[in-house]
């Protein structure tokens, strides 16, 4: 996550339930919602790749769909080797886990504290 996007959570947090502010909402709901069935507990997908595997699971959906794997290439790399937990505070963490803890159990992610 960005860490501008962190740094404006707490606001992003308190107005979510503002339907003016919907623009900034949609890009901070949770992932399962979209994918899952109505009591989110099916995934309606064949596959659900991650970003941390981003190359293999590309190469898996080439595959899959009979296509040439052209690669993917890397763009807007962080230039700082920071590991992610260290861009978040306890307000920040604490949003994180609340808004997202279905994604975070659901694809077996846990949140490493400093």
């Amino acid at each position: 996550m960005g860490q501008f996007f962190l740094e404006r959570l707490p606001e992003i947090w308190k107005i979510r339930k503002d339907i003016k502010y919907k623009h900034l909402i949609t890009h901070s709901v949770p992932f399962l919602s979209d994918i899952t069935d109505e009591d989110n507990k099916e995934i309606l997908l064949d596959f659900v790749g991650k970003i941390e595997n981003i190359n293999e699971d590309f190469e898996f959906i080439c595959n899959q769909i009979g296509i040439s794997n052209q690669g993917f290439p890397h763009v807007n790399k962080t230039r700082k080797n920071a590991y992610y937990s260290t861009f978040y505070n306890k307000a920040t963490r604490k949003i994180v886990e609340e808004l997202y803890g279905d994604d975070i159990d659901r694809f077996e992610y846990s949140f490493e504290y400093n």
